[in-house]
């Protein structure tokens, strides 16, 4: 007998409400990977009395699931759009907004009644000035009150003669199968995202916010960002955080004091200014000369208030221009796939070479690049990671590199794939 390996179900938030539970079955079709729903009330289900005409864009309808997902008790949230909190919680992010379903507002009757029958004074029903005012442009002599509750309990006192008339999102009807009642449909805008689902993850979880890459209507270009660190790097597109490579520190003996006895230090990447400061701190370094290989490894210098010399062309080759002659001390601190043009040239130089770290190729997860349209290198480092780990680049996607030397590696690559072809 063959065993199939059964994927296990991705847990996701949501309300209890039978709209909620039609609005994860509708996310199930439209994913590969199958799911478990995980109802949760929340305040706005369980407190009826706060009218929503009052609210903005507030948690109320999402604050216990978002907080489920943030305490990783589910893997997804699932909400109406249209009552998304603004901004989200800390920690989460869009992962999908759906292109969604009619986002018309309609006036539901009972059956056989319709806007002409309906007596003058008429009581409708919606929580929303927008619908009220919508409505009124039909019929003046309209009366309003509010109404909370699910649909099914709004029809129902429809139904009892509670009221003549209520307000439905058209979506809502749509996917509860009540597209039979006897409706109209209100003119004038509608309540931003209607009919739209929103589906948020954890920010942290890249794989499943690419698995829902396909789902997003927003039209934003997705960007995945492959070094170890994204703080200053800047797009105006969606990023994906997907580190390549992994930092296996290594043992230095004796740190603080090679340091103490140097007067230039050099640094090549941003790494080595986390992993520096994090064993011999600050001070130590702000009375030496630093010298950055460019750009992105001073600015992670000046977050702490270091500011070194710049070379001008973010090579080695660049860094090592700016070295004065007369140095009386030069520390390296360098990763053990360091290039050999630094180590050559500070041979007849009084010099410390510091290896701090081995970076290794790491890949959490599958990887699909097909939602993907810019890929970042930020070394050659994640250039050879990529290669080990994913193969070739792929083709109609944006390669960007951050510095010469990570371009010189995308080539190489690029090289070999065509000479593997031909």
């Amino acid at each position: 007998m063959h065993s199939s390996k059964v994927k296990p179900k991705v847990r996701v938030g949501c309300r209890p409400s039978p709209l909620s539970l039609s609005q994860f079955h509708e996310l199930q079709q439209l994913v590969d990977f199958p799911l478990e729903a995980v109802p949760t009330a929340t305040t706005g289900c369980l407190d009826r009395s706060i009218s929503l005409r009052s609210l903005d864009k507030t948690d109320f309808f999402t604050r216990e699931i978002d907080q489920l997902l943030l305490e990783k008790e589910v893997r997804l949230a699932l909400h109406s759009a249209k009552d998304l909190p603004d901004p989200l919680p800390q920690g989460l992010v869009l992962a999908a907004l759906t292109k969604g379903l009619d986002p018309a507002d309609a006036l539901v009757f009972r059956p056989y009644e319709d806007l002409a029958t309906l007596p003058q004074g008429s009581i409708v029903a919606t929580s929303s000035q927008r619908r009220e005012e919508a409505v009124s442009k039909l019929r003046s002599d309209f009366r309003f009150v509010d109404v909370r509750g699910n649909v099914n309990e709004r029809l129902q006192l429809l139904y009892a003669g509670k009221i003549d008339a209520l307000v439905v999102a058209e979506a809502a009807l749509i996917r509860l199968g009540l597209t039979d009642l006897s409706r109209i449909r209100l003119p004038g805008e509608t309540a931003p995202l209607q009919g739209q689902l929103a589906v948020i993850a954890r920010s942290d979880d890249v794989e499943m916010q690419l698995r829902l890459a396909h789902l997003d209507s927003r039209p934003l270009k997705r960007v995945a960002y492959f070094g170890l660190d994204p703080t200053h790097f800047a797009t105006d597109g969606l990023l994906f955080h997907l580190p390549l490579i992994e930092i296996e520190p290594l043992e230095t003996p004796s740190l603080a004091e090679t340091l103490t006895k140097a007067s230039h230090i050099l640094f090549t990447s941003k790494t080595t200014v986390k992993l520096l400061i994090e064993r011999v701190g600050v001070d130590l370094l702000k009375s030496k000369t630093l010298l950055s290989i460019g750009k992105v490894t001073t600015a992670h210098l000046k977050r702490w208030d270091l500011f070194p010399v710049t070379a001008e062309e973010e090579t080695a080759e660049g860094l090592l221009h700016m070295l004065p002659q007369n140095t009386s001390h030069v520390a390296y601190p360098h990763s053990t796939l360091a290039r050999p043009v630094i180590f050559k040239a500070l041979e007849s130089r009084p010099h410390t070479a510091i290896p701090l770290y081995t970076p290794r190729p790491h890949l959490p997860f599958a990887l699909d690049l097909q939602a993907i349209d810019e890929l970042v290198f930020t070394s050659p480092s994640t250039v050879l990671a990529f290669e080990q780990l994913i193969g070739f680049l792929p083709t109609g996607k944006k390669i960007s590199a951050q510095g010469q030397v990570t371009q010189a590696a995308i080539d190489l690559l690029q090289l070999r794939a065509k000479q593997s072809i031909s």
